[in-house]
């Protein structure tokens, strides 16, 4: 009865999720996968590989997952930000403004979470002859992620880990998107700030700078680069509590914005 109440919840007013654009974003994929499994097999150089080499490969590819997956799910839930266009059909299916907020966050994370199915499914179909051998590391795993191997011993576990990471960073700034489009009253504000804010994360990165490369979005990200980080605790969990700490101020945030919002009209 809960699941039930829950999935209908979830499904309520998907009219915002614009099919188009969902098939739209299901052949970039597509293609995206199509030349990522190209440069993947040249890397491979005939070594023995696998479907979980290619998984660990793609999900902690930088440019595929901070410009082109993040791109990607924002224009796919960007209608779901909207707070000024909401039928009224179904605003009064909400009993309050905190339930229409969860619900939305739900369907945000279900969206996230589509996505990334999308993605290792199509993985999937593409290589559906690399499946032998993925309960152990193959030859090439060896050479391209002893990092990973040194702090997971099992190829199962770093994917498990890995689609977990790239999840809870897609999720975790969608949110923030949504929630700073409640605050400015213009979805195409939290948007942008979304955008910028992963951005000066990409170069904070990419320049390493010392003082603030823990606490960016890629470092906590990457599974790929856990080993290097320069922290005393486990640094997987500081990983999972860092993006927990995010999700969770980010909701409070949203909460308190929507008690003083007018829903119906995307104002104070």
């Amino acid at each position: 009865m809960v699941m039930s109440n829950l999935c209908k919840k979830i499904s309520n007013g998907y009219y915002f999720i614009n099919k188009k654009i969902s098939i739209a974003i299901i052949g970039i994929v597509y293609l995206i996968n199509i030349l990522s499994i190209r440069n993947f097999l040249l890397k491979t150089n005939k070594m023995q590989t696998n479907i979980i080499d290619y998984i660990l490969y793609l999900f902690n590819d930088f440019y595929f997952i901070f410009f082109l997956s993040y791109t990607l799910i924002s224009i796919f839930i960007f209608r779901l930000n909207y707070t000024h266009d909401i039928d009224n059909y179904i605003y009064i299916r909400y009993k309050n403004r905190k339930e229409w907020f969860i619900n939305r966050i739900l369907k945000i994370a279900f969206c996230v979470l589509a996505f990334i199915i999308t993605i290792l499914l199509i993985s999937s179909v593409q290589l559906f002859t690399y499946f032998k051998g993925i309960t152990t590391w193959t030859e090439f795993g060896n050479n391209y992620f002893p990092n990973i191997q040194l702090i997971v011993k099992s190829p199962i576990t770093a994917v498990i880990i890995s689609i977990s990471l790239v999840y809870l960073y897609l999720f975790a700034l969608s949110l923030i998107s949504f929630t700073s489009g409640l605050f400015f009253n213009k979805s195409i504000y939290g948007f942008f700030l979304a955008i910028i804010l992963n951005l000066t994360n990409m170069l904070v990165y990419l320049n390493r700078i010392k003082s603030l490369l823990e606490f960016t979005f890629c470092t906590n990200t990457l599974l790929i680069d856990q080993y290097n980080r320069q922290i005393d605790t486990d640094k997987i969990m500081f990983s999972l509590l860092y993006w927990s700490v995010i999700i969770i101020i980010t909701i409070i945030l949203g909460v308190m914005r929507i008690k003083n919002m007018d829903l119906s009209r995307g104002k104070k």
